[in-house]
């Protein structure tokens, strides 16, 4: 019975030593492991990047007892922060010896011996936020019509920006001006009163990326001149023939008279002086034309006969006509069926 409790104890002793020693069998495997970077001073503003946010994970190898490995090997995706020394703002930078960082770092690697890092070093971009007094001025030129012209309640602006920008202007030479748009706004106020009002800094259009402003919006004070009348002749505008909806489907065309291939009008418009003003931009974009709209009564029973019609003339919110322009001569021709 002795015999028998003596080879039991020998045979879980026997296990139990096979266990112990399996679980220190030191192992050596290479881990996948993402690597981020913050800066070791807590009240630093340093940001450090790296340049290719779409590298694969840093392959570190690992040596250690075999608990200890299997332990980190059933980590998913594994990731570690390694705090760094201040480094000068730069748009390409290397962090060197990240195997020596790591080791320092400890983390969910500190009971494992790191043997080496690949690729060894990481490539980064630095940068940092800073602040910047920068000048602001009024966007010319003005369409608007004053009686007192616009005055800005302040001509600089503090600007939040990352430092790499603000080095990038500075080696072109003096900073740019942040210009402000204030007609969007005084477009809406009231004509022939002094009017206040607060206009947007766009900070982000001239120092990139997250730049912002300290105010955010500056005050504009100004008064628009009363609202007056203006005339403006227009001598080339185009006039475009229309069948009605009736003829659709119907084979026919216009004729203009004397061969002509295109036709055009002499004008005169009137409306407010801003309206006038803004008469260049709008033909440019061709939203003044005339339209001669050919419907059932203006040509029944008429076709192959010439028409003498007044045509519409389109306009812009503003204006209007002086007076009527002159009829055009044209021909409402069937065309043969083929």
């Amino acid at each position: 019975m002795n015999q028998v409790k003596l080879l039991s104890t020998t045979a879980i002793l026997t296990a139990l030593i096979w266990m112990t020693a399996d679980q220190l069998q030191v192992v050596t495997v290479g881990l996948d492991v993402a690597l981020r970077f913050e800066p070791r001073e807590p009240d630093s503003g340093m940001v450090i990047r790296p340049l290719d946010p779409s590298a694969p994970p840093f392959k570190v190898v690992v040596s250690g007892p075999r608990r200890a490995v299997a332990a980190v090997q059933e980590a998913q995706n594994l990731a570690m922060t390694l705090h760094v020394k201040e480094r000068p703002t730069a748009m390409e930078d290397r962090i060197e010896d990240l195997a020596g960082l790591l080791r320092e770092e400890g983390g969910p690697l500190r009971n494992l011996l790191i043997l080496s890092v690949d690729p060894p070093e990481a490539l980064v971009s630095v940068d940092r936020r800073v602040e910047q007094e920068v000048s602001v001025e009024i966007r010319k030129p003005l369409s608007l019509a004053y009686k007192e012209p616009p005055t800005l309640e302040r001509d600089k602006v503090r600007v939040q920006m990352w430092e790499s920008q603000l080095q990038a202007l500075r080696g072109r030479g003096s900073l740019p001006v942040i210009t402000i748009d204030i007609e969007s706004e005084l477009s809406r106020s009231r004509r022939g009163e002094r009017v206040e009002v607060r206009v947007p800094v766009n900070a982000a259009s001239v120092f990139g990326r997250d730049a912002t402003s300290e105010p955010d919006r500056v005050k504009v004070e100004a008064t628009l001149a009363p609202e007056q009348l203006a005339r403006k002749k227009l001598d080339a505008v185009a006039i475009r023939p229309c069948l009605g909806f009736e003829y659709l489907g119907r084979r026919m065309e216009v004729v203009l008279a004397d061969g002509a291939t295109i036709v055009t009008r002499r004008i005169e418009v009137e409306g407010t002086t801003d309206a006038i003003a803004a008469i260049d931009a709008v033909l440019s974009e061709s939203r003044i034309y005339g339209v001669i709209n050919l419907r059932e009564e203006d040509i029944k029973n008429r076709i192959g006969q010439e028409l003498s019609i007044v045509p519409d003339i389109i306009l812009p919110e503003g204006l209007k006509l002086v007076r009527p322009p002159d009829p055009v001569r044209l021909t409402i021709v069937a065309v043969d069926e083929e």
